[in-house]
């Protein structure tokens, strides 16, 4: 039997209006899935696959359709642990030599950071 191992995938998603003619600002979202994979499968096409699952078409508040398009594989990471559990590090990056900038994208978040109290932040 082929061994399976676990991966993360880092995809990007664009965010499109339905109606022609209908411009919007570009809107993109970054998403980390982890998917399980065989040594002889092919990984691009199963990533493909699974994030072309989460396109998604609906109407937004305006009543405009908008359609989340999968764009591309921006990264792929083996997990090195045998099993997905609690704590188990399923993407990681590094940053060589970081300017203040770079700090600035790494803290960026798409809303408020709720995890963190008040009080407590350095």
């Amino acid at each position: 039997m082929a061994e399976t191992m676990w991966y993360s995938a880092r995809l990007l998603y664009e965010s499109v209006a339905v109606e022609q003619g209908r411009d919007n600002d570009p809107l993109f979202e970054e998403k980390l899935i982890v998917f399980i994979a065989g040594e002889n499968d092919d990984i691009v096409t199963k990533v493909t696959s699974l994030a072309k699952r989460d396109e998604i078409q609906y109407e937004n508040a305006l009543g405009y359709d908008i359609r989340w398009e999968f764009r591309e594989i921006l990264e792929v990471q083996e997990i090195m642990s045998e099993a997905i559990e609690e704590g188990t590090e399923v993407f990681f990056r590094f940053w060589h030599d970081p300017t203040a900038r770079d700090f600035q994208s790494m803290r960026q978040t798409h809303g408020d950071k709720w995890w963190i109290d008040e009080n407590s932040h350095a």
